[in-house]
């Protein structure tokens, strides 16, 4: 405890506690608490009886003098800088779920899961507005059991990364592509036969030739009502060899 201190030592006192790794929080109200409540990491100044010079110098006003405030105040901070971090993580989330079913056409060349369309649809509607709508969620409960973070740690950490892109993401893929493999299958397309698919020519889209009732692609209903009823279930080399014996 310390009483009675000149403003210079009350300078001291809060170096002497940020030198140890406190977060320090200075209050006061006139011109000789200003140095002190500059220095500290947390300034607060009375909105009432406080001097001009003292309010330019804080962080925080308190407009009714009710040191209660404080302890809101803190608390609403917190609270809003979760959420900022809640509504980021949830947006790189959707990235992996966006970028990984690209990946996976490229490489085991399936029909592509999501088309470019559909990226600017889950942007546009299933990003924006709920991450929105986190920003109004309510503080967790440990929310003033915490320590005060590191003045230095950024928003975006790498925890925050690893939770959004490490797992996150990955649960959101592996949905994703649930659905979208019962769904082929479904259609009579087993997992295994959508290797290869996208290279087949019936599956590839000809502009030049959507309206040619010979052409086997995926405009021709006719061609396709034939082939599910030759093959109940069938697979991307049963598709090639069809497609050569109507080009023969």
């Amino acid at each position: 405890m310390f009483a009675r201190t000149s403003p210079a030592q009350k300078l001291v006192i809060v170096k002497g506690c940020q030198k140890i790794g406190e977060v320090v929080a200075v209050t006061g109200d006139g011109v000789n608490d200003s140095p002190a409540i500059k220095k500290a990491d947390i300034g607060v100044s009375m909105g009432i009886t406080g001097t001009d010079v003292a309010k330019d110098a804080a962080d925080m006003i308190l407009l009714n003098d009710d040191f209660s405030s404080i302890v809101l105040g803190i608390e609403e901070g917190r609270k809003i800088y979760d959420n900022i971090k809640k509504s980021i993580c949830y947006a790189l989330t959707s990235q992996v779920g966006q970028m990984l079913p690209f990946i996976a056409f490229i490489i085991f060349q399936i029909p592509a899961p999501v088309t470019t369309v559909i990226v600017l649809y889950i942007s546009i509607g299933t990003d924006l507005i709920p991450a929105i709508a986190l920003a109004y969620e309510l503080g967790e409960l440990d929310l003033m059991t915490r320590k005060p973070r590191n003045s230095e740690e950024h928003m975006v950490t790498l925890t925050l990364m690893a939770q959004a892109y490490g797992y996150m993401g990955w649960i959101e893929f592996w949905g994703g592509m649930l659905c979208y493999f019962v769904i082929f299958k479904d259609f009579g397309f087993p997992s295994a036969s959508l290797i290869g698919l996208a290279n087949v020519e019936m599956y590839k889209s000809n502009p030049g030739d959507e309206f040619n009732p010979t052409h086997p692609t995926f405009g021709n209903t006719k061609l396709y009502d034939e082939f599910y009823t030759q093959n109940k279930c069938p697979g991307s080399s049963e598709m090639v060899d069809w497609i050569s014996t109507l080009s023969s």
